[in-house]
């Protein structure tokens, strides 16, 4: 067990983010973002999406679309996943590291429902409107979290104005 889990951790590092011009699920003109790693997924962009380097520990993509939404995509490890946090519980996990990390205010999880992926993947999508400091902007964050294999993947999308393509983002999420 110990050399499966060693194997799938190396795998995970060594395959990286990846483009690709097929059509996606995502918004209207997009394209897909694929990693490779653990676990596999996919998920629509729009055409012009700029990739950014990982921020955040955990993270494998950040990016800005042209019309200003900042997309995150973290992996986290959650042995007993389903135990130690359930996942209609994701929300608040983000709350609690955007409120951690000092960039955040004033959190209202304002939407919170479980929803099935494209691929037939249980998940849960939240909506959580919170105060920027730096900004001192209204922010609602768009987030689909699920689990896979031990790991809490979030695609997190935070729009500069209206919430349409952020929610299309997020929900374009599939395990291959």
């Amino acid at each position: 067990m110990l050399v499966q889990t060693i194997a799938a951790w190396l795998l995970a590092l060594a395959a990286g983010p990846a483009f690709a011009d097929e059509p996606a699920a995502g918004p209207e003109g997009s394209s897909t973002y694929r990693h490779e790693g653990f676990p596999a997924f996919s998920m629509g962009l729009p055409s012009g999406t700029r990739e950014r380097g990982p921020e955040a520990p955990g993270e494998v993509f950040s990016g800005s679309t042209p019309d200003g939404v900042d997309v995150h995509v973290s992996i986290t490890d959650f042995p007993f996943a389903g135990i130690l946090m359930p996942i209609e519980k994701a929300a608040e996990y983000f709350v609690g590291l955007t409120e951690a990390s000092g960039t955040g205010a004033d959190f209202e999880v304002t939407r919170n429902e479980p929803i099935t992926l494209g691929d037939g993947s249980s998940a849960y999508r939240s909506e959580v409107r919170w105060r920027d400091v730096e900004r001192g902007a209204t922010v609602a964050t768009q987030l689909v979290s699920a689990y896979r294999g031990g790991r809490l993947v979030m695609v997190v999308a935070h729009p500069s104005r209206g919430s349409e393509e952020a929610s299309e983002i997020v929900e374009s999420l599939r395990f291959e």
